[in-house]
């Protein structure tokens, strides 16, 4: 494993962070064996509580950064990324992770109505507390991000210390949820310069594009049978450019003798940039195959073949 800093951060943070969607005791427990020293969450998974009973029981808290998110939409569309939303799902995390610390809170989803001086104002006095130690964004633009830390140097406070947006292979053809961003495929050129150019670190999701970059859903499977395959990978990742993508990443795979997911997660960290990658292992032989990728770093000539650049 090869881990990192966070500014803020007063522990290492394993670049390959464990999602924990359909997680339990038994996966935690392999992915601290192997050696990933990161778990992603949020209020809205509903998870919480599994992860804070765990972390009390295998007394490895203190070793383990947990990346929690708030401030997400509620499930009548209010818009809770404010300076009340933010404290509410904070004060819940604490309590169902079982912890008086969220090492990075992130906040879920944007609100352009309430400006960054407030969202800021309120964050950097929850850090100042010990409540959070270190706090980023999940699906903000890069024009946002930029203000709000413009804000926040110029008024003596903590300034963003992460983003999590989607990056992957794979470009998405559709959001698969609302309000989501990505940086993936050719029309985000200029977001992956900014982050490039600040080397903000990023927390990317879905970098296996739900599952189409390891394979699951093959050309053929579209063709003939497109009820067969759920609805996200289908709306968002199914289409002819990816197949194309996905296609050079198995010939690529078999040439250098490694799984199409590891071709996947090559070319995210072979990126100039300063990369988490969230993937929900489900087994510890798929988490070792995750932290082999880190040693795999492919040339610029392979990652424009793989992107259709060349």
């Amino acid at each position: 494993m090869k881990y990192a800093r966070i500014p803020g951060v007063d522990k290492e943070v394993s670049l390959i962070v464990q999602g924990t969607m359909g997680g339990n005791a038994e996966i935690f427990d392999q992915a601290y064996e192997v050696g990933i020293r990161a778990l992603d969450t949020a209020k809205v998974y509903g998870n919480e509580k599994i992860i804070g009973d765990w972390l009390q029981a295998s007394g490895v808290r203190e070793d383990f950064v947990v990346l929690t998110k708030g401030a997400h939409p509620d499930n009548e569309g209010n818009r809770r990324c404010n300076p009340t939303g933010i404290t509410e799902d904070l004060d819940q995390s604490l309590e169902k992770l079982q912890t008086n610390y969220i090492d990075l809170f992130g906040l879920h989803r944007d609100n352009e109505e309430v400006p960054v001086s407030e969202i800021i104002d309120c964050l950097h006095g929850l850090c100042e507390s010990g409540l959070i130690h270190a706090y980023g964004v999940s699906n903000w633009s890069c024009a946002r991000i930029q203000e709000a830390n413009d804000y926040a140097k110029a008024n003596g406070k903590t300034p963003f210390a992460f983003s999590s947006p989607n990056y992957s292979l794979a470009e998405q053809y559709e959001v698969p949820w609302a309000d989501c961003t990505t940086i993936s495929g050719p029309a985000y050129k200029e977001e992956r310069a900014w982050y490039q150019e600040t080397q903000l670190p990023l927390f990317t999701w879905s970098s296996m594009a739900s599952g189409f970059l390891a394979g699951l859903f093959p050309e053929d499977m579209f063709a003939n049978d497109p009820d067969s395959i759920p609805d996200v990978p289908k709306r968002c990742y199914c289409g002819p450019s990816n197949y194309q993508r996905l296609a050079r990443a198995q010939e690529l795979a078999d040439k250098k003798g490694v799984a199409l997911p590891t071709i996947a997660l090559a070319f995210i960290f072979s990126q100039p940039l300063n990369i988490f990658s969230l993937v929900a292992a489900q087994n510890k032989s798929e988490m070792l195959a995750n932290i082999e990728t880190l040693d795999l770093v492919l040339t610029q000539e392979e990652l424009d073949w793989l992107d259709l650049k060349s």
